[in-house]
């Protein structure tokens, strides 16, 4: 479909975008289209030339929103309520009729109507069969220059500074599409790994092609160097410390090889282990939460629907490679260059630092003041609640706060919270158990469970977490679950990613004992994290209001929308 800013169309080629396309050519002038498919074209950013297309094609378009998107979370996932398909979707399904009638004084008129909120399946079911003799009282909705039908954004937004004005550099989070075989808790385990699949790649070159999942997985990348013939190098210089979830670090084999979508974050933000380097990684355009950011100072893994999308560095890194003939770099450079051969560059431009000179002229404002302040104004609840539909279809862009030395210096605690929660005192809680020795974490659960005051139900007492085998601590205050990172609290994210698992085709087992030698390790770890969760929450209320600035008499051109 025409119409689309998205770079990644990968949406537009879904079997139910095709379909809508053919069958409108198929009607030509005078006729009805209906299905009934997946919804996420009504919201999402690569689909809004097809609400376009729409707008322009058909002269009436009807809109029944059955909700049940269960790529949510929390709250927002029982709000969408149950799957109209069961288990056959986790997404969004609607009900579409597309009406092409030359005759009809209408031209583009969207009629929508939204099922409800907190509806199990049957109940939806029950609405629709009686959809006919209701007659649902639909609401006219109209697009505007985006294509947004819903969720509009706030062209305020557009006047803010965009990210990619303000920082020279960016990167994707790790993508490798082979997870179980190249990420692991354990770098021996993560070394047999690789030596299997690669050993198994170098027979299928010598003429024994191997087709056993337990010892490779052939992605799509990896069958066009198969089909060029070539060869996979084993390096065990490439394990590297990487943050696999939020708060989750395991060990990674960077090889571009086997990483299915090779990123700038090996090359340039973090070319080798004890890289000196912050990233901010934001949550994707599009993804079915709220918007969040987190900082990292090691490699960050793509995480589901689009969490760590994009990444934006404190620095970058050019490698320096000599060469005879006097080419590209100087002696000058060669001596610029650490040990590993590369020359750290700041990451805030030029530009920006001069826009934020310009506009805070009583201040001395560094390079480094500029990312901290931007991380503060992440996270500031105004920001997100404001432009949270800007920030669901775009990239961030950065007011000009009043204040900016409060949004900075919170940046730079809250960094500080999420870079080194390893080492930060935890939080005081009751250990029930054998403290010194908490024995092996195959999976936290809940043990306890209380009656919710609504519904009378028992659920589980969130207070109370059985962390390891010898292990319950009790006291964990509700609010930090509040800290919520690409769509799950941080706690949350403990609790999902360490267990023991072993991935069904590869047999292969990720066991978050094998980590640390330490036997309190992830006992420690849970502890602190709720101090991180609640010292955020506390920073983050704290924040001033944004009191946008206006522009500065330097403002470049190219920033405005």
């Amino acid at each position: 479909m025409a119409g689309s800013n998205a770079t990644l169309n990968s949406k537009l080629y879904d079997h139910y975008i095709r379909a809508f396309r053919w069958a409108s050519d198929r009607i030509g002038d005078s006729g009805i289209v209906c299905f009934v498919t997946n919804g996420g074209w009504l919201t999402g950013e690569s689909t809004a030339g097809v609400r376009k297309c729409f707008v322009e094609e058909f002269n009436s378009i009807y809109v029944y929103n059955l909700r049940g998107n269960q790529r949510t979370s929390g709250e927002e996932s029982r709000r969408e309520g149950g799957k109209i398909f069961e288990s056959g979707s986790r997404a969004t399904i609607a009900i579409t009729m597309l009406v092409k009638n030359p005759n009809s004084s209408e031209h583009g008129s969207i009629h929508y109507k939204d099922i409800g909120n907190y509806l199990n399946r049957q109940q939806k079911l029950d609405i629709l069969k009686n959809v006919v003799k209701d007659n649902p009282e639909w609401i006219g909705l109209t697009s505007d220059k985006y294509g947004d039908w819903l969720n509009k954004r706030d062209d305020s937004f557009g006047d803010f500074a965009p990210l990619k004005g303000v920082y020279s550099n960016s990167a994707l989070a790790v993508s490798t599409n082979r997870d179980s075989w190249v990420w692991n808790y354990s770098s021996t385990w993560l070394l047999q790994n690789v030596k299997r699949s690669i050993s198994a790649y170098s027979e299928s070159i010598d003429g024994q092609i191997v087709n056993d999942d337990s010892r490779i997985k052939w992605t799509d990348g990896l069958k066009r160097r198969f089909a060029r013939g070539e060869k996979l190098r084993f390096d065990c210089s490439l394990i590297r410390t990487g943050f696999y979830r939020p708060f989750t670090k395991q060990m990674l084999y960077a090889s571009n090889q086997l990483i299915e979508r090779p990123s700038s974050q090996l090359s340039s933000l973090m070319p080798y282990e004890d890289a000196d380097n912050i990233e901010i990684a934001l949550s994707g355009i599009n993804a079915p939460y709220p918007f969040s950011a987190v900082a990292y100072g090691k490699i960050p893994c793509l995480t589901p629907y689009g969490g760590n999308l994009a990444c934006f560095p404190l620095y970058w890194y050019e490698k320096v490679e000599p060469s005879d003939d006097g080419g590209l770099f100087s002696e000058a450079d060669m001596q610029d260059a650490d040990e590993h051969g590369y020359i750290r560059h700041d990451a805030i431009t030029d530009t920006g630092l001069k826009v934020f000179r310009e506009a805070y002229p009583n201040l001395k404002i560094t390079k480094e003041d500029i990312f901290y302040y931007v991380y503060g104004v992440l996270h500031s609840p105004e920001y997100r609640k404001r432009f949270a539909n800007n920030l669901k279809k775009e990239l961030p862009r950065i007011p000009l706060a009043k204040d900016f030395k409060a949004f900075m210096k919170a940046g730079r605690v809250l960094a500080h919270l999420h870079l080194d929660y390893e080492s930060i005192n935890p939080w005081p809680v009751m250990e029930v158990g054998d403290s010194v020795n908490p024995g092996r974490t195959e999976k936290m659960t809940y043990p306890k469970k209380i009656k919710n005051a609504e519904t009378g139900k028992k659920v589980p007492d969130l207070t109370v977490l059985k962390v390891a085998e010898n292990l319950t601590i009790e006291g964990i205050p509700m609010r930090a679950y509040d800290y919520v990172v690409n769509g799950k609290s941080a706690i949350g994210w403990l609790i999902d990613r360490y267990k023991v698992t072993t991935d069904k085709k590869s047999g292969i087992t990720n066991d978050p004992n094998d980590y640390s030698d330490n036997p309190r390790y992830i006992v420690d770890l849970v502890e602190r994290v709720i101090r991180v969760s609640m010292e955020t929450l506390d920073i983050v209320e704290g924040l001033p209001a944004l009191e946008e600035l206006p522009h500065p008499a330097n403002w470049p051109a190219e920033w405005s929308d």
